[in-house]
């Protein structure tokens, strides 16, 4: 497994129980930004200009779930972040996915963004909405999604090296 053998890191180390034949279940951080009702007026967003992390950051409110957990409503939509730090090497990327068992309360974990590339340093954004009917705790350290590993034909030429590269999640 590419985990033992070192070219996979990810920090903490996630417990034997968590690591399957084809995945590795990680958890929910402590902090995520939960989005709250915009100002009047506000957009509608030009998608072609816009900056989508200094948006989210001026629509939506930090939570701390050490403190206190988030009830996500029906409708809700918040960002969190894996407690774990992943780095993949460049032979290597991967795909967050959410669990079946919270997709059957209406969880999702990504909305169209699973790729992880090759060469990514840092906690996984993760995009959670209760599309259900159902309010639903948040908690962190609750085993939120998984981790599918891919292994490429070949290396990739470079590693990526975008916007998210050693993204820490907020902190508080």
């Amino acid at each position: 497994m590419k985990l033992e053998a070192g070219s996979l890191v990810i920090d903490p180390m996630p417990d034997v129980t968590q690591v399957g034949p084809a995945s590795i279940d990680l958890c929910l951080g402590a902090i995520v930004h939960l989005f709250k009702d915009v100002p009047p007026g506000f957009g509608p967003i030009r998608l072609k200009e816009a900056s989508p992390t200094r948006i989210v950051d001026f629509v939506t409110e930090t939570w701390d779930l050490r403190a206190r957990p988030l009830t996500l409503n029906r409708g809700d939509f918040a960002i969190g972040y894996t407690n774990e730090d992943v780095q993949l090497p460049t032979h290597l990327s991967a795909r967050v996915e959410g669990r079946s068992g919270f997709a059957r309360l209406g969880l999702t974990i990504h909305n169209t963004a699973p790729t992880i590339h090759p060469g990514f340093r840092g906690k996984i954004a993760l995009e959670l909405h209760n599309n259900g009917h159902m309010a639903l705790q948040l908690e962190p350290g609750i085993i939120i999604c998984q981790l599918i590993i891919e292994n490429l034909g070949r290396p990739a030429a470079a590693g990526y090296s975008g916007v998210f590269q050693n993204q820490s999640g907020p902190t508080s």
